[in-house]
């Protein structure tokens, strides 16, 4: 069986071909669930951007499995589009990849995690870039540690309308100002590429909160949301050798 890992800055997430999967924190791996769900997957397809993490991860992997580093695949230029674009993390890439399993170009991925990131895939095969901005709940500290004297709430998710007070306005800002991101970026690219048929996606760990306000404000078909995008590409690698 093939398996393909997504190391993030905060995150660890597995998926398996058989669609098993599992995500933690890096401050709370549970390694004996992460082993247990390895034991019938001989290769894997790693995508990392955390290299401090790397090694414990290595560790826990064994020396009987096939690895397979998607940076290198990405280095070597053996994707399905070109990567022009300079110094995309191995993530965005993946997700890009990811998206291609649904949709043709030209193409947005949003994703939601430590950061929240755009890639853009346009329709001459070529990832040309995009936009980086810290992410939700990075967004969430910096308000609690520059702001103690205010109720920031202590997780995302609660509101989907109007914040009618302290608390709910952050809690429902931080989610609104992704929702504007994604539809001034698709403006911007519709705009750059001039072709209206740009395809979005949304993916990360905050996928669902954000799909929750799209169907709030009647947005539901502005994006396809699937939170494993990065997984699925990174996973389509080993499907193809």
């Amino acid at each position: 069986m093939n398996a393909a890992l997504d190391l993030g800055n905060s995150r660890l997430k597995l998926l398996r071909g058989d669609r098993t999967k599992g995500a933690w924190s890096l401050a709370s791996v549970n390694w004996d669930r992460f082993e247990k769900l390895l034991t019938p997957v001989k290769r894997i397809a790693l995508c990392s951007v955390n290299p401090v993490f790397e090694p414990i991860l290595m560790e826990h992997l064994g020396s009987n499995r096939e690895v397979l580093d998607v940076r290198h695949v990405i280095a070597e230029g053996k994707l399905p589009f070109r990567v022009i674009a300079k110094g995309v993390g191995a993530d965005r890439v993946m997700g890009v990849l990811g998206a291609l399993r649904y949709e043709n170009p030209p193409l947005i991925v949003f994703n939601l995690g430590t950061a929240t990131t755009a890639t853009i895939l346009d329709d001459k095969q070529r990832l040309i870039g995009g936009y980086i901005v810290p992410g939700m709940e990075l967004q969430l500290s910096a308000l609690r540690n520059a702001f103690p004297h205010l109720p920031v709430p202590t997780k995302l998710g609660a509101t989907t309308g109007l914040g009618k007070d302290t608390q709910r306005a952050i809690d429902a800002g931080i989610p609104m100002s992704v929702l504007g991101l994604i539809i001034c970026t698709h403006t911007a690219v519709v705009e750059e590429l001039q072709n209206t048929q740009v395809n979005v996606f949304v993916t990360g760990g905050h996928t669902r909160l954000v799909e929750k306000l799209m169907k709030y404000h009647g947005m539901a078909q502005i994006a396809r949301t699937l939170p494993e995008l990065v997984l699925e590409g990174t996973l389509s690698l080993l499907d193809k050798q």
